[in-house]
């Protein structure tokens, strides 16, 4: 999709939103390839993390293997159902912990 997009004159793209346990525990077997590839024509791209615990999301990011230009780490999503889960906008509520984590 973002690569149609890019060819329909998109000036930027972004991946759907990944799960931090989704990220951290993704191995680099061929079958998962698809989840973090970046086509080259597709940039500039970005990939949106979500998670409940901030420093997963640093390290993962930290690694650099992605092929993002920019991550959006969400910290903003009021759904009912993802703060419920202490992800996206509940960080708002003690951002502190979030910046010291990441």
């Amino acid at each position: 999709m973002r690569v149609i997009a890019r060819r329909l004159g998109a000036s930027y793209t972004l991946c759907e939103v990944m799960l931090d346990k989704f990220i951290v525990a993704l191995k680099p077997r061929r079958k998962n390839r698809h989840y973090l590839d970046v086509a080259d024509e597709e940039h500039p791209t970005g990939g949106q993390l979500m998670g409940a615990i901030p420093r997963f999301l640093a390290r993962r990011v930290a690694t650099g293997r992605e092929g993002f230009d920019v991550i959006d780490i969400n910290f903003g999503c009021p759904v009912k159902k993802v703060l419920g889960r202490c992800r996206g906008g509940f960080h708002l509520s003690q951002p502190a912990v979030a910046l010291r984590d990441c």
